[in-house]
């Protein structure tokens, strides 16, 4: 999950030019959870019991991760850019 999190957050930076990146994740899957944790990403709330699982209702929580987050992490992490263009190309 995290490495997969990690390459998915590259196309969206270098591709696609996001800025910002958002998830959202049942409180029960705590190995998403943590996942988005280990790759940066914030909680920003929750929507209080908007899922019904197992005969109990659970909250959805909402994370988001910025620009700026993603590129510190990837100086932090080394990781190379994904882009196919040069860095210089992008608007």
């Amino acid at each position: 999950g995290v490495e997969a999190t990690r390459l998915a957050l590259s196309y969206a930076m270098d591709a696609l030019a996001l800025h910002r990146v958002e998830a959202k994740v049942y409180a029960y899957n705590v190995l998403s959870i943590n996942a988005l944790r280990r790759n940066g990403f914030v909680l920003e709330g929750s929507l209080r019991e908007a899922r019904g699982y197992d005969g109990r209702r659970w909250d959805v929580l909402v994370f988001s991760l910025l620009e700026s987050e993603m590129r510190e992490q990837r100086a932090r992490d080394a990781f190379p850019p994904m882009s196919p263009w040069p860095s210089d190309a992008r608007p």
